[in-house]
């Protein structure tokens, strides 16, 4: 099978905010015990525009016949970062991009809110040659967007979290 070739229509599912009904999202597992984290539904419900209608998503686990029965209510992993805790706490931030933070002082999740908050004002102003010190937004724009994504799915997670627990 060639993997350059789009799916045709009828074997991909469009979905999003707009469709009528329930969205079944499926989880296979081999186990007896599965833990999901909220982030990552966050993350995929987020990008179907379903966040708003958590109301329609069931979460179904597919297992193999002998664990029929014996399959329990798996837990939610919510989020449990706070502002102190370092950047790597936040989906998608790895050692690499910890980093890179770490030499512009972004350390901790308040320091990254701060610094998102910023730079997303500064954006907004004319920028002068009165910047004091380099900042990662200057020195690297593509990285600190993607940086500015993990953030804003992180407040993603933060704001939808325990009702994104309910549907499991």
């Amino acid at each position: 099978m060639d993997s350059d070739k789009p799916v045709p229509d009828r074997t991909a599912a469009k979905w999003n905010k707009d469709n009528d009904g329930p969205l079944i999202l499926f989880q296979m597992t081999i186990s007896k015990s599965h833990r999901v984290n909220a982030s990552e539904l966050v993350y995929v419900l987020s990008k179907l525009e379903f966040l708003e209608r958590l109301e329609h998503v069931k979460l179904v686990f597919v297992v193999p016949k002998k664990l029929v029965g014996k399959f329990k209510r798996q837990p939610i992993v919510l989020v449990k970062a706070v502002g102190t805790d370092s950047v790597r706490k936040i989906r998608g931030i790895g050692r690499a991009t910890s980093a890179l933070l770490s030499q512009f002082g972004i350390r901790t999740i308040n320091d990254l809110e701060t610094e998102v908050n910023l730079r997303g004002n500064i954006k907004k102003q004319k920028t002068t040659n009165k910047t004091k010190e380099p900042t990662l937004k200057d020195a690297d724009p593509e990285r600190w967007d993607q940086i500015v994504e993990l953030w804003e799915q992180h407040e993603l997670t933060v704001k939808y979290g325990e009702k994104v627990a309910a549907i499991a």
